[in-house]
């Protein structure tokens, strides 16, 4: 196959698959649904908490923005050590640590079935993984990954705090605060790695499928990625035709349900038939 054949012939046989497996695009969707439902459950309590919690620190924080790095190491050690302050550290501590463990529980829990029946219907291969073996493969595959999106949140987190405070110093509130692009290009990378990895643990456990799927995403970038990117265009798609009907919130939000998930299912497929055979043509 040469190399429009193999980003493009997918696209069709995504949507023959969709057409055909209709049982399993409906239990794909229910899953994306339960999974947004629980997420929503469990995480607006914690983040409410949380926010109450960080939006005191960031007060306190933000009154050495101004100073130097040394000085502003020094102040906030001592901030976090004083007394007054630690049981609202030590809170928020807690309550990440809840909240990220729960978040990262909860997808394992839903995505890896999406993904499982993603496999199973987009390639068909023999023998299919147990779900019990892909669901704690997805469960170990997904920890490197996750702790740098974690990280790079926290990060992105320190560096709004006191972007926020310098331009309150200098007289600049209420502007937008400059975001830096580095982030939304590791963001994506760890997608892109991941959704290859998602393919690879079909094969072999995790521990044996994390380097071939860093080599492939590496190696394939050149089909890969631009399959990545083309897996991205119904969602552009259906917020243009949302956006056309902004005027009516209902006609908006049932677009969305009858647009949205069905999308997300066929970008599943789609690019996991590309990765497939990008892995099998090794």
């Amino acid at each position: 196959m040469n190399y429009s054949q193999i980003l493009f012939s997918p696209m069709l046989q995504a949507l023959h698959r969709m057409k055909h497996e209709y049982k399993r695009t409906g239990l794909v969707i229910l899953f994306d649904l339960l999974f947004l439902l629980v997420l929503g459950f469990v995480s607006s309590p914690l983040v409410l908490r949380i926010t109450d919690y960080l939006f005191f620190i960031g007060q306190a924080i933000g009154k050495y923005s101004s100073l130097n790095s040394d000085a502003q190491n020094q102040a906030l050690t001592t901030l976090i050590q004083n007394t007054s302050m630690q049981p609202y550290v030590g809170k928020v501590s807690i309550l990440l640590l809840i909240w990220i463990v729960s978040v990262y529980i909860i997808y394992v829990f839903f995505q890896s079935l999406v993904w499982w029946y993603t496999v199973r219907t987009a390639v068909k291969q023999e023998p299919e993984p147990p779900l019990y073996n892909y669901m704690m493969r997805f469960l170990r595959i997904n920890i490197p990954g996750y702790f740098l999106f974690v990280v790079l949140q926290v990060v992105l987190y320190i560096y709004s705090i006191f972007s926020l405070a310098a331009q309150r110093q200098a007289g600049l509130a209420g502007e937008a605060l400059p975001y830096p692009f580095i982030f939304t290009i590791l963001y994506v990378l760890i997608g892109y790695f991941a959704v290859i990895s998602y393919t690879c643990i079909a094969r072999d456990t995790a521990r044996r499928s994390l380097i071939p799927t860093l080599v492939l995403g590496v190696k394939r970038f050149h089909i890969l990625f631009p399959a990545f990117l083309l897996a991205l265009i119904p969602f552009v798609l259906v917020n243009f035709i949302l956006f056309a009907f902004g005027k009516s919130p209902v006609l908006t939000m049932v677009l969305g349900f009858l647009l949205f998930f069905p999308a997300l299912v066929w970008t599943r497929w789609y690019f996991t038939r590309v990765a497939w055979h990008t892995f099998n043509a090794q």
